[in-house]
């Protein structure tokens, strides 16, 4: 018995603090097709949430942000949920296809910012290219104000395919 209790006090002590994970996932049409050629980087992206999904600690919380409904529409995954139930849930999720508008990763950010709670925030963006109407400069000042915001958010750019384009890191 006491073996158990000082197993208890020691595994709290050290227990991680929850992470919020707000990922927007760039569902465009040059996710899949340009021209006439097709591409499978909606398959990486959706395999990258996937594996995010299944590494979700306990007390995690993942939320998934198509990007052709401007943020406006999510899907959430937790820890405490089945590996196969967060599996099955990012595999169910509905995409828009389209563009590539920021206004996603702005909607994300705002809810990101906006969440309560005492462990990390990461803020993740899969996308292959370009955001509609917005250099890349734009992008980066805009991913920079997010990461010096008064809540502290980690922000992680992930380009997908071979001619992504990234961002600069400052």
């Amino acid at each position: 018995m006491m073996t158990g209790i000082l197993f208890g006090v020691g595994s709290f002590a050290s227990e991680k603090p929850a992470n919020t994970i707000h990922v927007v996932y760039d569902d465009s049409g040059s996710m899949y097709k340009t021209g006439d050629n097709f591409y499978d980087r909606w398959c990486h992206a959706r395999y990258a949430m996937e594996v995010f999904a299944v590494m979700l600690g306990p007390k995690d919380t993942l939320k998934v942000y198509p990007m052709g409904f401007e943020g406006k529409k999510s899907i959430t995954v937790t820890g405490s949920q089945e590996a196969q139930s967060r599996i099955d849930a990012i595999e169910a999720m509905e995409t828009a296809g389209g563009n590539t508008p920021f206004l996603a990763v702005e909607n994300a950010y705002r809810d990101l910012h906006e969440t309560q709670t005492d462990g990390n925030r990461w803020l993740v963006v899969l996308t292959d290219g370009d955001f509609n109407r917005m250099e890349k400069d734009e992008v980066d000042k805009k991913l920079l104000q997010f990461a010096s915001a008064s809540k502290p958010i980690k922000i992680i750019f992930l380009s997908i395919g071979e001619n992504s384009s990234g961002i600069t890191h400052k």
